[in-house]
């Protein structure tokens, strides 16, 4: 059993200096990851092939298979690393306020239902930058829903209206609970 490893506030996790040392080599992900398996097959297939090398060849090539595997290793862990998406900077208190009043100002727009984005910036006479950062702004923080009309072919904007203090109508399970149905009932009922 290993124990929980607790990293305070500020600190490097404890692999943060092997992912420093794999994100500053020069070899890229996929080097790495054939350039270690390369490695560690080939000692294998060299222990295969010859058996009786004795002490020093079975340390030669035991070393060659975990330094292959370690390589290999390195490159998944480099190849993750490049995959993930740097988190966003987190909104000093000044940004976060304008964004709480471009939101508020965005509100009465979208009260009339499904809005596209031109027609919003028509309304609003806002850069297209100020109403990108406000609506995914907003959508991070469940008060706009992003939907495509499938009529139009258009990305609308309509206000989530739970998070609004308004009542959005019963869910699935809601309705089936109220029917008396289980979750997987398929039996039909007439009205």
């Amino acid at each position: 059993m290993t124990p929980a490893v607790h990293v305070a506030d500020g600190a490097d996790p404890p692999d943060a200096d092997l992912a420093r040392w794999v994100d500053g080599t020069g070899a890229t992900a996929p080097r790495l990851i054939s350039g270690g398996l390369a490695l560690a097959g080939l000692a294998f297939v060299a222990a295969l092939m010859f058996p009786a090398l004795g002490l020093a060849g079975t340390i030669a090539l035991g070393s060659a298979f975990t330094i292959g595997g370690g390589l290999a290793f390195l490159g998944v862990r480099k190849l993750q690393r490049e995959r993930v998406p740097a988190a966003a900077p987190a909104l000093t208190p000044q940004r976060r306020a304008l964004m709480h009043e471009r939101s508020r100002r965005v509100v009465p727009v979208l009260s009339g239902g499904s809005v596209t984005f031109d027609h919003l910036m028509t309304q609003l006479r806002w850069t297209e930058q100020a109403l990108v950062e406000t609506l995914s702004f907003m959508k991070e923080g469940n008060l706009v829903v992003e939907d495509l009309d499938l009529d139009t072919g258009e990305w609308v904007y309509r206000l989530h209206t739970a998070e609004l203090g308004g009542r959005a109508g019963p869910t699935l399970a809601e309705r089936q609970a109220r029917l008396g149905l289980g979750s997987g009932s398929t039996s039909e009922t007439t009205a």
